[in-house]
């Protein structure tokens, strides 16, 4: 069940960041987040995706924690990344799982099994947990994905849960800060059978398995909101779409 309600949610629901970028509030009060992302069908980023599938889980029963992570996927230099990103810990049966709902263009397509060193296919990438090993943080845990035959940290974590409230300032930071990739970047990402969609600017892409890829420039807004629509199931009112592209435009 677990692994089933994971692929759907990420299947169905996009990562975006697009009321970021048109400089709406991220409210993470529960009935916010289930209107934007259920009733409103949008789509979020990590604090809302995993909020919303924390809550179901622990309505169907599951024991679930939130858990704070770091961010090391795409940084440039070596200094410690702060925690900005929200993943979950899952007792299903005897077993615990990493399920992580939100990470964009690297989402586990399903949970995990925690067992360090354990290499695990998913039906789109390889995906292992692995002690940090970084004298800074020397207990925290690496999410690893395997890309073109090397293992690449995609953020790591304390395996100490948090408690939900913890993450109203690093979502305010995220979502509101000039420095914040968010608040420079308009992405959505969203996985299918056949590989994943990922929009980052004017660029999307789409990924195969073998992750070969088929990239297309956006050329206006109405370009925009096709490709919102039909691959992320995103379908916004004009207005929105118009902010949006003026801001492409201009950069």
């Amino acid at each position: 069940l677990l692994k089933d309600l994971h692929w759907r949610h990420v299947a169905t629901i996009p990562f975006e960041n697009l009321d970021v970028i048109l400089g709406r509030p991220i409210d993470l009060d529960p009935a916010a987040i289930h209107d934007k992302l259920v009733s409103r069908r949008r789509g979020g980023y990590c604090f809302e995706q995993n909020n919303l599938f924390r809550a179901v889980l622990a309505e169907l029963g599951f024991a679930v924690e939130a858990l704070s992570a770091r961010v090391w996927w795409g940084r440039t230099d070596g200094s410690l990344p702060p925690r900005t990103h929200m993943a979950l810990r899952v007792k299903n049966g005897d077993e615990n799982y990493l399920s992580d709902v939100g990470f964009g263009g690297m989402t586990p397509p399903s949970p995990l099994v925690w067992e360090m060193g354990l290499a695990q296919p998913t039906s789109h990438e390889t995906y292992r947990l692995m002690p940090l090993n970084d004298s800074r943080v020397p207990d925290e845990i690496a999410l690893q994905a395997e890309i073109s035959g090397a293992w690449e940290t995609l953020y790591s974590f304390h395996p100490q849960a948090v408690d939900p409230a913890e993450f109203a300032l690093p979502n305010w930071y995220v979502s509101t800060h000039p420095s914040s990739f968010f608040t420079q970047q308009m992405i959505a990402a969203r996985p299918h059978s056949a590989g994943r969609h990922v929009l980052q600017e004017r660029k999307a892409t789409a990924r195969a398995l073998d992750r070969s890829e088929v990239v297309q420039q956006l050329e206006g807004a109405e370009d925009l909101g096709g490709m919102l629509g039909t691959r992320f199931g995103l379908n916004l009112p004009a207005a929105d779409l118009g902010r949006l592209w003026a801001r492409l435009a201009a950069s």
